[in-house]
């Protein structure tokens, strides 16, 4: 699929078992730019260099919060990327609270490859 043609999807866990199976199925998929980052301030920085399109952004990180990470996102993007926030724990209350708080996806884990390829599928419709 080339709908995807120079986005930059960044994907962010502090699991590194997590980022690169994530990146795999994008990379796999689509045709795009895969970036990793396996901590808050990592991911802020990448984010501050790399300006991605799309965010994978676990809730939970070991050195911060996932929603702060979104919220100064949502903030100071521009153009706003698309965020798909990911979490393990108490999955009703935290795809809720994900929403809320203006991510536009919420990711389960564990998760298959199939809901992977459909949330990225559901935003290429919108870059069209």
């Amino acid at each position: 699929m080339d709908e995807l043609k120079k986005k930059s999807i960044l994907v962010v866990d502090d699991e590194l078992f997590i980022t690169k199976i994530i990146g795999s199925i994008l990379g796999k998929e689509f045709d795009c730019d895969v970036s990793i980052a396996n901590s808050f301030t990592e991911a802020k920085a990448r984010i501050n260099n790399l300006h991605p399109d799309i965010i994978f952004l676990d809730v939970n990180l070991g050195d911060g919060s996932g929603y702060d990470l979104l919220k100064e996102v949502k903030e100071k993007e521009k153009p706003v990327p698309y965020v798909i926030m990911m979490s393990a724990y108490e999955k009703e209350q935290e795809q809720k609270d994900s929403l809320e708080k203006g991510a536009d996806f919420f990711m389960s884990k564990p998760f298959d490859r199939p809901t992977v390829i459909n949330i990225i599928k559901d935003i290429i419709s919108d870059f069209k």
